[in-house]
């Protein structure tokens, strides 16, 4: 039984018996990782973890990608918005 079935979530979650299936759901930017997404993976993996009949995790991406990695949109206006620091030589 789906505990998470609004469709316009960015990642969805199916529970069915032992097995919790969690959906990258933003299949029109190939699924990339962005805050949004990010913030709801917290949100179901503590659900997940915090439900003791789960015994198996599958994540799969909507789509035809599972995940084109971090949204470099959403990076690059981030990083946009800090401020710039001057090398300081210690790594």
């Amino acid at each position: 039984m789906p505990t998470s079935d609004d469709t316009a979530a960015p990642a969805l979650l199916r529970i069915e018996g032992p097995i919790a299936t969690i959906t990258l759901n933003r299949p029109a930017a190939f699924n990339s990782i962005n805050l949004s997404i990010a913030q709801k993976l917290e949100q179901l993996g503590a659900e997940v973890e915090g439900n003791d009949d789960i015994r198996v995790l599958v994540i799969e991406g909507e789509g035809r990608a599972f995940s084109a990695g971090g949204d470099l949109q959403t990076i690059g206006a981030a990083a946009a918005t800090m401020p710039s620091r001057p090398w300081s030589g210690n790594c």
